[in-house]
């Protein structure tokens, strides 16, 4: 059952995408609360950078911090798997 959920989590959450409008600093923070063994397979990547494939072990997260551009129009999106 414990198995079941942490795959239901990752199909539920497979990608998100976030736009911000302010000119402030933005932080994004993933942690994983998948349980005893579920790792999270996660790639983060704006237009301009690309942060990479992550794996985070139960109790772990991955941060990363960026500002908007002139436009107010930076994205970043995340997949999980």
């Amino acid at each position: 059952m414990v198995l079941f959920m942490n795959l239901l989590v990752v199909v539920v959450v497979t990608e998100f995408t976030m736009t911000v409008q302010a000119r402030d600093a933005q932080s994004v923070t993933i942690l994983n609360q998948l349980g005893a063994g579920g790792v999270l397979g996660l790639h983060c990547m704006s237009r301009d950078n690309d942060l990479g494939q992550q794996y985070l072990q139960p109790g772990e997260n991955f941060g990363f911090s960026f500002h908007t551009n002139f436009w107010g129009t930076t994205q970043f999106w995340c997949t999980f798997g």
